[in-house]
């Protein structure tokens, strides 16, 4: 009797655990045949523009860590395909380009990547060129399997894209987090 019930509650264990993980071991992303689409591939993006939109959506931040956030933003924009201005619209929703902070959640750094998350992209988060790669090479992998739609990509980056796929109605509070970042990335020029 009680080896059944162990049995039973190691079963149950591992049901849970499934269903809170998305474990993404060994991810590669081919950035030359991605599905991503043209409205988020990348597109070529001034210093000045890089610069004047981090300066506005930072608090305090010195040049030297703006011109560091520059380049890993647009080497790895380039590397994964991704409109750099998605990127910045990203993080400055997240963290306002703070990179020592973590949320209540566990979410850690610039792009608020989950501890889970930032192991399966194979970054350490509270690395800031790390952080960056595994936010970009992340919503890449999301961009993918989310077939281009970049909506559906950000409210996957926002609450788990098992959550999404499961979701009758995307919760309002998400829809309006992938609208903000919407919105903002056109305000980059």
């Amino acid at each position: 009797m009680i080896k059944k019930r162990i049995f039973i509650l190691l079963i149950l264990l591992l049901n849970v655990n499934a269903c809170v993980s998305i474990n993404l071991p060994n991810i590669y992303i081919d950035t030359k045949n991605s599905n991503v689409n043209k409205d988020t591939s990348y597109k070529y993006l001034s210093n000045d523009s890089y610069y004047k939109f981090i300066k506005n959506n930072s608090y305090k931040l010195e040049d030297e860590k703006i011109n560091k956030y520059i380049a890993y933003i647009d080497k790895y924009s380039k590397e994964y395909n991704i409109d750099p201005r998605i990127i910045l619209a990203l993080i400055a929703k997240e963290s306002n380009f703070r990179e020592s902070v973590v949320s209540s959640a566990g979410a850690i750094g610039l792009g608020q990547l989950m501890p889970l998350t930032a192991k399966d992209m194979g970054v350490d988060p509270y690395n800031p060129e790390e952080n960056i790669k595994g936010t970009i090479k992340y919503l890449s992998w999301l961009l993918k399997i989310n077939n281009g739609d970049l909506f559906k990509s950000l409210a996957s980056y926002n609450i788990g894209p098992n959550a999404v796929n499961k979701a009758d109605k995307i919760p309002t509070s998400v829809e309006k987090y992938a609208n903000d970042i919407l919105k903002n990335r056109e305000t980059i020029v």
